[in-house]
């Protein structure tokens, strides 16, 4: 095989031992200036090499061979036609260690047959529907020419390192070999069902992933390599919409069963409240939410003049606007929505979102952090030269409050107050920003704290990214510790939300919110904003914007966690209730009613830990060591499924029960209130929980591939 590698200058160290390794390994590694027909090309992402023509044409010239994209470095591809390639390839992602421990997956990596991926990556995908229904016969396979080959596939793929099939694709092809030798009769019904299967899949990789591409609704930084981005994590609305168009449409029983198998999963992930895309988007300096729907943005037009705005987000349209008589660059906006303090290179002012008066503050400082105090009657400024100001919002006055060598950051905290994060010489501190006063005040040694870090304040503590890549709290009367969040090297760093959670990624990993005391995941954010460039949450904690190049989304700030008390959830794996008596058996569970087996609940996401009934009998909630989270329900003693679900903190999941609604405690010791949807059993109900939870209004492109009927029945729009 002859492998080219295209790396800037400042890449090249890292290019030539990969170049030595290849060669170690049977590989021919042509130089820049050999005219060879090409097998493969390894393009080394970086700034500095985008900017290289001679990298450029390394690159635009490997049209026609396999492309394999290494970042190395935080990188953004720019909007250029010449390297759209490079934008719907995931990039492989050195892991934690030096990068040259890489060079033996590059190696797999151009050895893999990117067919052979693709193929495994569409059994991956039957099978999991398969899995998700709770495995019925009618998904599996069929033909027995097609299971055959699935089998030989299944044979390919063991053969390749990087394509190990796992124990579900296994399970399923032999479950379709077994069923295609029972079924031979029925030659036309198999041709049917084989293809229903993937006529669905077709319809929602072929029609709706290229839209979404084209929309810039994708994640590029993705860590696996070989594949188009996984589209269905990242944007659960758009699925759940497309197969809502299915199930109204199909009357093919396994086309409807794969379409609810995809509500329910889109059901289960977190969603954005949506995106704010507008005439005005290109201009966009800041946006900020606060209340229930509605949004500040601070965007400037054409004619270079500066404007504030109100969005609503459920209407999704711009409420109102003015222009501001000077240059502003950014707002925050009080809880309740009653006033924004603007910020700029002219100093600061407080705009009555009411009467829409403008009060420039006095003195104009020039203020780059505001943060309003939940009271709504202060807000804290921080100016350049580490300079703290306290700003009477009725008076519209700033008076200093204290110095500092550096001022990091602000935090308002949920019970009022606000947090400054400062350094003065080698001593980092908390200082209540209201009076100056130094909560915490500690030094951090230099080999502890990563060098390009800034500590972040929390309610009683400093945060910080340690050398260790991990997140650090150094709190009063005790010496900084880790807290055991991992900070992926070059991820964008961390961002405090107060109330014990820190906000970490946003530029190689979609952004993650933590509980500091515990360490445990809360969910993550923004997973539909593409090349994400800031992060800015509402006043209140509890939403959060998100802005990429080509849209800002707003996203609720995840925390389901709820306080439980010992001994109300079940870490058992037997539950009994009105007659009926339910047993884990690894990973599956037999169900009986008064003695009588009736069927077996198979899972496909581990064992079963604990399980429990509800008290009527109707519902069963299912924990595996997994992490996953299965609820059916009873009807008629056939026990339907309903959600799979991830807990956040992806720990095991130790005991489940009802409060009443269903609740799960996991490893980490936290308990999580699950989703569910009573209604979800018929497809009238599912359709009506889809219809709840979409955003009323879209572009006309995102709709061009929505029927009539579906716009009808979930009351979308094309937005104003």
């Amino acid at each position: 095989m002859i492998v080219r590698i295209a790396s800037g200058r400042e890449d090249l160290p890292w290019a030539n031992g990969l170049a030595d390794h290849l060669r170690t390994e049977g590989f021919q590694v042509a130089d820049e200036d050999d005219f060879v027909e090409l097998d493969a090309t390894v393009a080394v992402l970086s700034d500095g090499a985008i900017g290289d023509p001679k990298w450029r044409t390394a690159v635009e010239g490997a049209t026609g061979s396999r492309l394999v994209p290494v970042q190395l470095h935080p990188t953004e591809v720019p909007d250029d036609p010449d390297l759209q390639e490079l934008r719907i390839i995931n990039w492989i992602q050195p892991a934690a260690g030096p990068p040259e421990a890489t060079y033996p997956l590059i190696a797999l990596v151009l050895r893999s047959n990117p067919e052979l991926y693709s193929a495994r990556r569409r059994l991956a995908m039957q099978a999991d529907s398969w899995a998700g229904a709770n495995r019925p016969a009618d998904l599996l396979v069929d033909s027995r020419k097609y299971a055959g080959e699935l089998r030989a596939l299944v044979a390919q793929l063991a053969g390749d390192p990087l394509l190990q099939p796992n124990k579900l694709m296994s399970e399923f092809v032999d479950g379709s070999v077994k069923r295609s030798q029972r079924r031979l009769f029925l030659l036309f019904r198999r041709g049917l069902r084989a293809t229903a299967v993937v006529v669905l899949l077709g319809l929602l990789l072929g029609t709706v992933l290229p839209r979404l591409r084209e929309e810039g609704r994708q994640s590029f930084n993705s860590l696996t390599a070989m594949d188009a981005p996984d589209m269905r994590g990242q944007t659960p609305e758009w699925f759940a919409v497309m197969a809502t168009s299915v199930l109204m449409s199909s009357d093919d029983p396994v086309e409807d069963g794969i379409a609810r198998i995809t509500i329910h999963k889109q059901l289960a992930l977190p969603w954005s409240e949506g995106d704010i895309f507008n005439s005005f988007y290109e201009g966009l300096n800041g946006s900020v939410p606060f209340g229930a729907t509605s949004v500040g943005v601070v965007f400037a037009k054409g004619d270079g003049s500066s404007n504030f705005g109100v969005y609503d987000m459920d209407g999704q349209k711009l409420r109102w606007s003015m222009q501001l008589p000077k240059e502003m660059l950014g707002a925050e906006v009080s809880p309740e929505g009653a006033f924004a303090v603007t910020l700029g290179d002219f100093g600061p002012g407080i705009l009555d979102l009411q009467s829409r008066d403008l009060r420039e503050v006095s003195p104009p400082v020039k203020a780059e952090i505001a943060k309003v105090d939940v009271g709504g009657e202060t807000a804290s400024l921080a100016s350049f030269g580490g300079q703290l100001w306290n700003l009477d919002v009725r008076s519209a006055e700033a008076s200093k409050v204290a110095k500092f060598d550096d001022l990091f950051d602000m935090v308002a905290l949920k019970g009022g107050g606000t947090r400054a994060a400062v350094r003065n010489e080698d001593q980092y501190g908390l200082v209540d920003a209201a009076t100056g006063e130094m909560l915490v005040e500690v030094p951090i040694p230099e080999d502890v704290i990563a060098p390009s870090a800034s500590p972040v304040p929390d309610d009683d503590a400093l945060l910080f990214v340690g050398e260790d890549d991990q997140v650090w709290k150094a709190a009063a009367d005790s010496d900084p510790r880790p807290t055991g969040i991992s900070v992926q090297a070059a991820s964008g760093g961390i961002q405090s939300l107060a109330n014990g959670r820190v906000v970490v990624g946003g530029i190689l990993s979609h952004p993650e919110v933590y509980d500091v005391a515990t360490g445990a995941s809360l969910g993550e954010v923004c997973r539909d904003t593409a090349s994400l460039r800031s992060l800015h949450p509402s006043a209140d904690g509890l939403r959060m914007s998100c802005s990429g190049d080509r849209a800002t989304t707003i996203w609720p700030l995840p925390d389901q966690r709820v306080a439980v008390e010992q001994g109300l959830l079940s870490d058992q794996a037997r539950s009994v209730s009105k007659g009926y008596v339910l047993v884990a058996d690894g990973d599956n569970v037999k169900v009986s009613k008064n003695g009588t087996p009736l069927a077996d609940i198979e899972m496909s996401a581990g064992k079963v830990v604990a399980l429990s009934l509800s008290q009527e009998g109707r519902s069963v909630l299912i924990g595996t060591d997994e992490g996953v989270v299965f609820q059916f329900e009873n009807v008629d003693g056939e026990f339907r499924h309903v959600l799979s679900w991830h807990t956040p903190d992806r720990s095991p999941v130790v005991s489940v029960g009802w409060l009443p609604g269903p609740v799960v405690a996991t490893g980490s010791g936290a308990a999580w209130r699950v989703p569910t949807c009573d209604r979800c059993l018929s497809d009238a109900g599912l359709i009506d929980e889809v219809k709840e939870r979409v955003r009323s209004c879209w572009s006309d492109e995102q709709l061009k591939n929505v029927e009539s009927r579906t716009r009808d029945r979930l009351a979308i729009r094309v937005c104003d």
